[in-house]
């Protein structure tokens, strides 16, 4: 007997147990369900969607001048005084309440402020995993079960106007802190403006990108 196709029912079972060893190679589990035993299945595959990231953490610095700090770098170049932060405001759109953390000396405010966010970025990881994250995710082969957990974890920490202010405020104590603890830090940059810096590991989530509001994530 010759199906359509041009091939033998024979043939056609090959195939499929071929496919399916292909499948258990790539490392799926494959769940088997022959029409002949079980009927005609019906309903849809799932279609696909893209999601933006449903969450992000956002900062604000404030800082006084130190008219302590006059310093004469060139003749015609006097600098009165230097931006000290002094506080910062750190909120989330999952938790909402704000948190708000001032501190004289700048280096333990910053240490101070890259806590908040880890604390934050956790409860944010596991809403994201209930929310997202498939009840058989089991089934993935473990490089696209790392996607899934990368995508998970990239929580996002925004800041107003700080491409220009913000992170050039903090940048001394910010990386100092950062080096005890990240081997890598990628930064992009526009001109004198940081546009984001990316993380993997250390005080901060595990991945996530520190970056100017209204930036394209």
């Amino acid at each position: 007997m010759i199906l359509n196709g041009g091939k033998t029912p024979e043939e056609l079972y090959q195939a499929t147990m071929n496919r399916t060893a292909f499948l258990r190679k790539m490392g799926y589990e494959v769940i088997e369900a022959w029409s002949c035993e079980v009927g005609i299945l019906k309903g849809e595959l799932p279609k696909k969607e893209t999601k933006t990231y449903p969450h992000a953490i956002l900062y604000d610095f404030e800082s006084y001048g130190d008219k302590n700090y006059r310093k004469e770098p060139a003749g015609a170049l006097t600098i009165e005084n230097a931006h000290i932060p002094i506080s910062v405001s750190i909120g989330d759109t999952l938790e909402r309440k704000p948190t708000h953390i001032c501190e004289r000396d700048p280096a333990e405010l910053v240490r101070k402020f890259m806590k908040e966010p880890e604390r934050r970025a956790k409860n944010i990881q596991d809403q994201v995993r209930v929310e997202f994250v498939p009840e058989d995710v089991h089934l993935l082969p473990k490089e696209q079960w790392e996607k899934i957990r990368e995508w998970c974890d990239q929580v996002p920490i925004l800041g107003f106007n700080s491409g220009t202010y913000d992170l050039n405020l903090i940048k001394t104590y910010f990386a100092s802190v950062l080096a005890e603890e990240e081997k890598k830090i990628r930064v992009a940059k526009k001109g004198n403006k940081v546009m984001f810096l990316l993380t993997r590991g250390g005080p901060f989530p595990r991945h996530h990108r520190l970056s100017r509001s209204g930036d394209e994530l």
